[in-house]
């Protein structure tokens, strides 16, 4: 368990971090930038991070991470009458919540393949809950449109395509999934 002060700490050059990404692309950030607009030492910054591409690295973990705990947490048990509300809920609030690194990450080019292998665990983990078959060509390829749907919604929505609140937004992705599965 980390304790409040470093977790702060990270939090604040996080932030500070994506700030900085909306204003120029990472190879222009550096250590002492962070470090002088958090108002911390360059040591500080070291004792959390190699250097800036290892917060970069950490921050795509954590949200990876964030996601599929979300899908795991959220998907639903039954097969008799599935419902993906919930699901959708946490993921859209997710999103919203973070929706500033997910627009970042739609308009980098290695943000978009970060958003690929995103789209690539969510087949997996579909595969693995409603037991398809991985040979089963039509079923994977289903699938993966599908979730390709999906996120393309979700891009469009962050791209400022579609005014939608958080809540509109999760009901289109409910009413996609439920005609998937």
């Amino acid at each position: 368990m980390t304790d409040i002060r470093t977790q702060k700490t990270q939090e604040l050059i996080t932030n500070i971090f994506i700030d900085l990404l909306k204003e120029k692309p990472m190879n222009k950030i550096s250590v002492a930038e962070i470090t002088r607009k958090a108002n911390i030492g360059r040591g500080t910054f070291y004792i959390h991070y190699k250097d800036t591409y290892d917060l970069y690295d950490q921050l795509i973990s954590k949200i990876i991470n964030d996601l599929t705990e979300l899908f795991d947490e959220n998907y639903p048990d039954t097969q008799d009458s599935p419902n993906f509300q919930a699901l959708s809920n946490s993921l859209i609030s997710y999103i919203s919540t973070h929706k500033t690194v997910f627009q970042l990450l739609i308009r980098d080019t290695h943000g978009r393949d970060i958003i690929n292998s995103i789209k690539d665990i969510f087949i997996k983990k579909i595969m693995i809950e409603e037991q398809g078959d991985e040979k089963d060509t039509r079923y994977r390829a289903f699938v993966s449109f599908s979730v390709s749907g999906i996120i393309g919604v979700l891009t469009d929505w962050l791209n400022g395509k579609f005014i939608l609140t958080d809540q509109e937004v999760s009901t289109i992705i409910n009413d996609i999934i439920k005609t998937i599965f």
